[in-house]
């Protein structure tokens, strides 16, 4: 059976935050460290995708991505769960709902919903064709144009919406 595999996103130099967001502490852990304890809680592999050179998040997957596919000759994976780091607070159950609905539906795009809000992080199909560094286009453009099926995942994790950007959105609860 082919797997989902985590693709946590942690290349960034954090500028807005005053340092890189993987490194930051919260409740006694880096942002790092505690999405790959909730990565392990829902007892899924994970690839930290940590390249100082790429330019935004988008090079940063591609580049994963095709280190995955050249390791793996795509033989095992079905799906990639786009984890972008400054997204610290989702809950392992939230993960592993994630999945549970991958393995159903692994050719669909998969985005977690709470309270109406569309969040982080999302369920790709490793299908799902991303383009070359060139194109000037985002992951919801690259999706949209893709034609494949959107399924939108009710959560009850106020934790997908909590992008951390700046030091102050740590203190400031969005929901």
């Amino acid at each position: 059976m082919k797997t989902l595999m985590a693709i946590i996103l942690a290349s960034g130099k954090g500028k807005r935050f005053g340092m890189p967001k993987a490194e930051a502490m919260l409740e006694g852990q880096s942002f790092l460290q505690k999405i790959c304890n909730s990565l392990d809680q829902a007892g899924l592999a994970y690839l930290v995708a940590r390249y100082p050179d790429t330019e935004d998040m988008l090079a940063t997957l591609r580049r994963a991505r095709a280190e995955l596919l050249l390791q793996n000759s795509n033989d095992g994976y079905s799906g990639l769960l786009v984890f972008p780091v400054d997204y610290p607070l989702v809950r392992p159950q939230t993960l592993a709902s994630l999945a549970k609905v991958h393995y159903q539906s692994p050719e669909a795009v998969i985005r977690p919903v709470y309270n109406g809000l569309r969040g982080h992080p999302i369920v790709i199909p490793v299908s799902l064709e991303l383009g070359s560094g060139v194109l000037q286009q985002g992951l919801k453009e690259i999706i949209r144009l893709s034609g494949m099926a959107l399924l939108d995942l009710s959560v009850d994790d106020p934790g997908i919406t909590r992008n951390i950007n700046t030091q102050e959105d740590l203190w400031t609860p969005k929901n």
